[in-house]
């Protein structure tokens, strides 16, 4: 009778092992991807390694206002609320452990936080809707103070900028007469241009990219472990990476996918009124996060509808390394936003869960 009780034991575990098989029971190794998209009605047909599974280690339900994204700045998670312009520091247990910013036009608030850096206890960000590069020091109390606040002049075409080191940043903005979208690198203390690239030149395009701005919208990304600044698209497979200390040093990337440049246009909304949409709409990759070498791209490029993140070597001038699904919750929420912590991945769903998964190699 035991050695009976004993087999029994011995099946159990290995089905619950489920070799080969990640949480959502989903296959492990290299797997064929070919599918047509039911909006964007792209054609997918590419190999994706799944060379992770993930191990749930801790979750947490927030009431944190409109969270939308999480970052992390070494071991630091923060998370950030747009419309309130506010980040929320995370510690390991994944409490507040403080809190940074008022929306607002003061002196000292900020109206639409993007492309932020936290290292060394000072905080750089672009404040978009004032069209400003600012940098905050924080004292052993967690309160802050500003030091530094740039303003760019006749901004208006400004969508995103990021520090690169003390008196340097970059910026993005189109050059619409040649539907071109230009990388400048700028020295604040002369308010003078060091380096500039445009898209047009860097990949040698065939056809003119019509509103660059909006096809080709993404955000900055950086990491104070990471030598690099990333530069990733939300809605076409492309990604540029700098090294930040030479930015001159540029790599242009294609997601394994190949995800397409979406086309922009102005569609008119009303007599006299029109708007500027992309073709298809679908964010194919919403979430995207930089640690050291590599940078890791969430997207739902899957024939069954499931998330899934490739990562890519920025090293090895962005050389595509493997993938792992990301589960939904037993409620039904879907990832909406990742970082990376050493072998952890931290995914903000739909309704504010914040799950802490361990990266296994399979």
């Amino acid at each position: 009778m035991i050695r009976i009780n004993s087999f029994i034991y011995l099946f159990i575990i290995c089905i619950a092992c489920s070799c080969g098989r990640s949480k959502d029971n989903k296959p492990t190794g290299e797997t064929h991807v070919s599918f047509t998209g039911k909006k964007s009605k792209y054609k997918f047909d590419f190999y994706r390694n799944i060379n992770y599974n993930l191990k749930q280690l801790q979750q947490v339900d927030f009431d944190l206002g409109q969270l939308i994204e999480i970052k992390a700045f070494g071991d630091q998670l923060v998370g950030l609320d747009y419309k309130a312009s506010k980040l929320f520091f995370f510690n390991s247990k994944l409490d507040t452990a403080f809190t940074f910013g008022t929306a607002g036009d003061g002196p000292n608030e900020n109206n639409g936080i993007m492309s932020y850096e936290y290292a060394d206890k000072k905080l750089t960000l672009y404040d978009f809707g004032h069209r400003s590069l600012k940098k905050y020091q924080f004292n052993s109390n967690n309160k802050d103070s500003l030091l530094y606040n740039y303003r760019f002049v006749n901004g208006t075409l400004i969508y995103r900028a990021i520090h690169l080191s003390e008196n340097t940043y970059m910026y993005t903005n189109p050059l619409d007469k040649v539907s071109d979208l230009l990388f400048q690198v700028i020295d604040s203390t002369e308010n003078k241009s060091l380096f500039k690239q445009s898209i047009y030149g860097l990949i040698g395009l065939k056809n003119p990219i019509k509103f660059p701005e909006m096809a080709l919208d993404g955000n900055f990304l950086s990491n104070p472990n990471s030598k690099f600044i990333v530069y990733s698209c939300s809605y076409a497979g492309t990604f540029l990476s700098f090294q930040r200390s030479d930015p001159k040093k540029i790599s242009f990337n294609k997601t394994i996918d190949k995800t397409p440049v979406p086309i922009a246009a102005y569609k008119t909304i009303a007599p006299g009124t029109s708007h500027l949409e992309i073709s298809p709409s679908t964010t194919f990759f919403p979430s995207s996060a930089l640690s050291k070498n590599n940078l890791y791209l969430l997207n739902k490029i899957t024939d069954d509808n499931s998330y899934v993140v490739d990562y890519y070597d920025l090293a090895q001038s962005g050389k595509y390394q493997g993938s792992f699904y990301i589960p939904k919750l037993d409620d039904g929420q879907e990832a909406t936003s990742i970082a990376v912590i050493g072998q952890s991945i931290y995914v903000l769903y739909e309704d504010l869960a914040l799950v802490k998964y361990s990266m296994i190699k399979v």
